[in-house]
């Protein structure tokens, strides 16, 4: 999927090129949410211990139902390596809480979904250039889902999905 991105001080913006008439289910805004996810902003001074937080917020659909998605990160850098050619790469530990907000009403029917999860993901970043190099994680998503239409006691549901990611760069 092309796309672009823009990064500052301040702010991360990733989105497809071309821009997308619709986002939602599109497989698109997914794989730019996953972009989103690993792309690590690095403050300008590191040291083993460092701290910082950053935050996102995304938009996707499913199902046709318009869901923003809002997370809040802490990054530490747990050790910083020297590797082949005198490379230093930083291990980094993300913790990433995250809340999804959606809601779709017709004039029969009201959908919500309601979730929230937590993961952490271990990171190798090239220091000088701040290429990922390689991740791992894990993580747990509680979804609620809750439709008005259902009178047969399946209107609510819940769902919980657990992840495991494993990310290798390849040269």
């Amino acid at each position: 999927v092309p796309f672009e991105a823009s990064l500052d001080a301040r702010m991360l913006r990733i989105s497809t090129r071309p821009p997308l008439a619709n986002e939602c289910d599109k497989a698109e805004s997914g794989a730019t949410n996953m972009v989103r996810d690993l792309v690590v902003r690095l403050p300008r001074t590191l040291a083993v211990g460092t701290t910082w937080q950053d935050s996102t917020v995304g938009f996707v659909c499913r199902l046709g139902v318009p869901i923003t998605t809002r997370t809040k990160s802490t990054y530490l850098v747990a050790s910083v390596e020297r590797v082949q050619d005198d490379r230093v790469e930083l291990m980094v530990r993300k913790t990433a809480d995250v809340v999804m907000l959606g809601e779709l009403k017709s004039t029969w029917r009201t959908v919500t979904v309601n979730a929230t999860g937590r993961s952490t993901q271990m990171s190798r970043v090239d220091a000088l250039s701040g290429v990922l190099r390689s991740a791992e994680g894990e993580g747990l998503l509680t979804v609620k889902l809750t439709d008005s239409s259902r009178r047969d006691g399946s209107g609510t549901q819940e769902v919980r999905q657990q992840t495991k990611v494993r990310i290798t760069g390849r040269p």
